[in-house]
């Protein structure tokens, strides 16, 4: 865990997507007093299947006994010209530069895969997250798909996508990853690896892969039938 964690956040970046809404239905009231919660990325969703990412943000703060910005806009645009010209409107912008100056951003790295939350939301397809893994990408970031580098694989894809930069994350006094599970282990790899984050929330199995992946994919091997 990294130092930094000792002390409560008091402006909380946050991203979205099934385990940040799983983290925040395990929540406690009263984890921490006072936080402000920004939302990091868009998460209005393009699909009939309602995003969380406002009521996973909202309780976030409402447990934290705190307050809320969220972030009026999609994680995808069609045309980076629209992205930009949204970057622009004050609606968005200064939610933008709340985000960048939080001392704690909170999120959870997503493994490639079609059931991915951005083809659940109508932002990608299943073919195109097939393709993106078949040019490298391991997985995503608050919607930036990366490679095992931690570096971005579509650049005009991550062109159209609204939020912070990977940049951000790295600068980030204190850079949280919340994951679990098999499929998550090469993009925990490639977040960890490239800082990303800086402290990772994340099951035994995996922190064992991260230490000694050789071992662990041995062992699976074993494991198979």
């Amino acid at each position: 865990m990294s130092p930094g964690c000792a002390r409560p956040p008091r402006l909380l970046g946050v991203s979205w997507g099934r385990t940040m809404d799983l983290l925040a239905r395990g929540l406690n009231p009263g984890w921490t007093h006072g936080v402000h919660v920004v939302q990091i990325n868009g998460g209005l969703s393009r699909s009939r299947r309602p995003s969380s990412a406002q009521d996973m943000a909202s309780r976030i703060a409402h447990l934290g006994e705190g307050t809320l910005t969220v972030l009026p806009a999609p994680a995808i645009v069609e045309q980076e010209t629209t992205r930009r010209v949204l970057e622009r409107d004050s609606a968005v912008a200064d939610v933008l530069t709340q985000a960048a100056e939080a001392d704690t951003v909170l999120f959870s790295p997503g493994a490639i895969g079609a059931d991915s939350v951005l083809v659940g939301s109508g932002y990608l397809t299943a073919d195109d997250v097939e393709r993106l893994a078949r040019a490298g990408a391991v997985g995503d970031v608050a919607g930036r798909f990366i490679g095992s580098r931690g570096e971005v694989i579509d650049q005009a894809l991550d062109d159209r996508t609204l939020g912070l930069p990977l940049e951000a994350l790295r600068r980030s006094p204190v850079s949280v990853a919340v994951a679990s599970g098999t499929a998550k282990h090469t993009v925990c790899a490639a977040v960890v690896s490239s800082g990303l984050c800086n402290t990772l929330i994340t099951d035994d199995h995996t922190a064992s892969h991260l230490l000694n992946p050789a071992s662990c994919e041995r062992l699976s091997r074993k494991e198979r039938p």
